[in-house]
C-alpha cells in the first residue's frame, strides 16, 4: 500500500505518527517478556502449602508466603489459639496477605495436635476461627505440659529451621523476625524467644566474631496472653525478664479486647516487660520506646479479634512496620564458618 503525501503538513504529520509508533515499541516489553514477568510475580506471591518434619519425627503443616524483598524481608510468623488452625490468617484479605503485600515473609503454622498436623492424618482445611469457648479452660484438646514444650523445643525450631534455609537462599533476613501468639499461642512466642535467645553461637571464632545460631527474634505480639497459660507450665514471670532486657533490643505489642478480666491479664503482663522507671535508668528508659499496650472495643479473645473492623490488623502491621523492618540487620551468611570449611 502506498501512502500519498500531499504537502508538508502531511509529512510532518506522518513523521510524527512513525515517531510515535517506534517509541511505543521500544518502551512495550516483549509480549514474552511481559507474560514471563506475570508469570513471575505470581510464582512468588502465590501462598505454598508445605510440610516440616520435626525432631521428633511430628509432620509440620505451615503455608508460605513468601517475600519479593527478598534479603531486605522481615519474617513474621503467625500462631494461633488452642483447638485453632493456621487457616485463621490465611484468608484472601487475611492478615497474612496484609504483611506479605508490605514486603514481609509470612509463614503461618499449625502447631501439633492442630488443624492438619494433628497426629493420624490432615485435618480439614477450612477457615475456622475455633479457639475454645471464653472461660471454658477444660474443653476441647486435652494438652500436657509436655505437648506445650515439644511446641516451642520441636515445633518452632523446625520452623526456624525452614526460616535458615529461606534465608541461605537469599530469600529473607532471619535477623528480623517476628512472631504472633495469640492466647495459647502467647506462651508459645514468649517461650520461643527465649529459648532463641539463650542459643550459643557456633564455635567457629574470637567472641564477638562468632556466627550466631539464634537471637533473631526482635519482635512479638501477644494477642490475649496469660500469665500462666492453662496447662502449659509456661510462667511468663519466668520468662518476661529475658524478653525485657534491654541489650536485647525486643519490643512488644501486647493486645486483648476490653473485657475487664482481659485488659488486667494484658496489663501484668505488660508490667512485666515495661515496668516503671525509677530514677535515671538509660536502659529502662530505652524499652520504653518498643513495649506497647493496646485494648480493643470487643469482649472477644485472640483470633476471634481478626475481622471484626476492630483496627487489630492495621495496629499489627504499624507495629511490626516499625519495630521489624527497621531493625539495622543486613543479610549475612548464617552457616558456621568451619561447616564451610568442610565442604
Amino acid at each position: 500500500m502506498r501512502l500519498a503525501c500531499c504537502g508538508p503538513c502531511s509529512r510532518l504529520g506522518l513523521l510524527a505518527m512513525l515517531a510515535a509508533v517506534a517509541a511505543a515499541s521500544f518502551l512495550a516489553p516483549p509480549a514474552a517478556g511481559r507474560a514471563a514477568q506475570k508469570k513471575g510475580d505470581a510464582d512468588t506471591l502465590t501462598p505454598e502449602p508445605r510440610t516440616l518434619e520435626t525432631e521428633d519425627n511430628v509432620g509440620l503443616h505451615i503455608t508460605y508466603f513468601r517475600s519479593t524483598a527478598e534479603k531486605d524481608a522481615p519474617v513474621v510468623v503467625l500462631l494461633h489459639m488452642k483447638d485453632g488452625n493456621r487457616f485463621v490468617w490465611n484468608a484472601e484479605n487475611g492478615f497474612a496477605k496484609q504483611l506479605q503485600g508490605k514486603g514481609f515473609a509470612v509463614i503461618t503454622v499449625d502447631l501439633r495436635y492442630h488443624g492438619e498436623s494433628k497426629l493420624g492424618g490432615a485435618a480439614s482445611a477450612g477457615t475456622a476461627n475455633s479457639g475454645k469457648p471464653k472461660g471454658k479452660k477444660d474443653a476441647g484438646l486435652a494438652l500436657k505440659v509436655g505437648d506445650f514444650q515439644a511446641m516451642w523445643q520441636y515445633d518452632m525450631e523446625a520452623v526456624k529451621k525452614f526460616i535458615f534455609d529461606e534465608h541461605q537462599a537469599g530469600r529473607l533476613n532471619m535477623n528480623k523476625m517476628g512472631i504472633v501468639g495469640p492466647e495459647m499461642g502467647a506462651s508459645i512466642a514468649v517461650a520461643f524467644t527465649k529459648f532463641d535467645w539463650d542459643k550459643d553461637p557456633y564455635d567457629d571464632g574470637q567472641p564477638g566474631f562468632q556466627t550466631p545460631r539464634g537471637q533473631d527474634v526482635r519482635a512479638i505480639v501477644l494477642i490475649s496472653p496469660e500469665e500462666t497459660y492453662h496447662g502449659s507450665g509456661i510462667k511468663l514471670a519466668q520468662y518476661m525478664p529475658a524478653i525485657k532486657d534491654p541489650d536485647r533490643q525486643i519490643s512488644v505489642l501486647i493486645c486483648s479486647g476490653n473485657d475487664p478480666k482481659e485488659e488486667a491479664h494484658a496489663k501484668k503482663i505488660f508490667d512485666m516487660v515495661n515496668p516503671p522507671i525509677v530514677g535515671n535508668k538509660e536502659k529502662e528508659r530505652l524499652n520504653a520506646d518498643r513495649m506497647f499496650q493496646k485494648s480493643f472495643p470487643a469482649k472477644l479473645t485472640g483470633t476471634n479479634l481478626l475481622d471484626k473492623q476492630l483496627g487489630i490488623e492495621d495496629y499489627m502491621l504499624g507495629f511490626f512496620q516499625k519495630q521489624l523492618k527497621t531493625v539495622n540487620s543486613v543479610w549475612r551468611d548464617r552457616q558456621s564458618k568451619r561447616a564451610k570449611a568442610k565442604k
